[in-house]
């Protein structure tokens, strides 16, 4: 099973994407939000998606 470690930074880039758009609109930057969360959950198919880590050196960890 793939683990999707939501970071500090992503979690606040993705409050700060919806701040931005609900300047305009809070209900599609909620559709945003819910569609960037969706797009997320591909990992869990498409578990070699991305490109290697190399500050890790490891086979198993990638970044999106």
């Amino acid at each position: 099973m793939v683990l999707i470690n939501w970071t500090h930074q992503s979690v606040a880039d993705l409050r700060a994407i919806f701040d931005y758009i609900s300047k305009d609109s809070k209900n599609y930057a909620k559709l945003q939000v819910i569609r960037i969360k969706k797009r997320t959950k591909i990992l869990h198919s498409q578990i070699y998606s991305g490109q290697a880590v190399p500050e890790i050196n490891k086979q198993h960890y990638f970044e999106r």
